[in-house]
């Protein structure tokens, strides 16, 4: 399930060859959001805000404040194309996603 199709119930796109769901660029039409959330692994490291600037059907761009002078927290330094992170605070469930891409402060995300 998508970030947006969970909240509109709307039907998955497709899947990659490798399973992993990856979203092309600008296949889906980006909204522009303004959403504070918490990031963390799944795990017991601690959760670091952010917030939700865009979203499609296929993901969303986070922004890290504080990233730019150095990674607020030293797991986001390492994060890698493909790692799973939860968001907390987008709907009343926590949302897991991949990183798609990870610098300038913004984490690329899609959902798993």
């Amino acid at each position: 399930m998508t970030l947006l199709s969970a909240l509109f119930g709307l039907a998955r796109k497709r899947r990659a060859g490798n399973g992993i769901e990856l979203p092309d660029r600008r296949e889906d039409e980006r909204y522009e959001a303004y959403h504070p959330i918490s990031v963390s692994l799944p795990g017991p490291p601690p959760a670091v805000a952010g917030t939700v600037i865009n979203m499609s059907l296929s993901g969303a761009a986070v922004r890290i404040p504080g990233w730019a002078a150095r990674a607020p927290a030293a797991w986001l330094a390492r994060l890698d194309r493909g790692d799973e992170l939860r968001l907390d605070g987008l709907l009343d469930i926590p949302v897991s996603c991949w990183v798609i891409k990870a610098d300038a402060g913004v984490l690329r995300l899609a959902p798993l």
